[in-house]
């Protein structure tokens, strides 16, 4: 937890410059002053709003579009 307040400077989403967005967007935003090597791609939230843990068990089945192999120890990107 960085526990570190930034501002944004710029929103976009496909491409282009927004205002705002809502819950399931997928947005691209610019921080000032935020060192990238400190993130993992992932989620932002409002403090306090999404609940973390730190281990799951899923059960998941590989859809036929996902061409690669599937190897233990994978990271993959889960939507819950």
């Amino acid at each position: 937890h960085l526990k570190d307040e930034k501002k944004i400077k710029s929103m976009q989403m496909f491409k282009k410059p927004v205002d705002s967005c809502a819950r399931g967007d997928r947005l691209g935003i610019c921080v000032a002053g935020l060192d990238a090597k400190v993130l993992e791609r992932g989620l932002v939230c409002a403090p306090g709003t999404v609940p973390t843990f730190h281990a799951a068990v899923v059960s998941a089945r590989k859809i036929r579009f996902f061409k690669s192999a599937v190897r233990g120890g994978s990271k993959f990107h889960v939507t819950i």
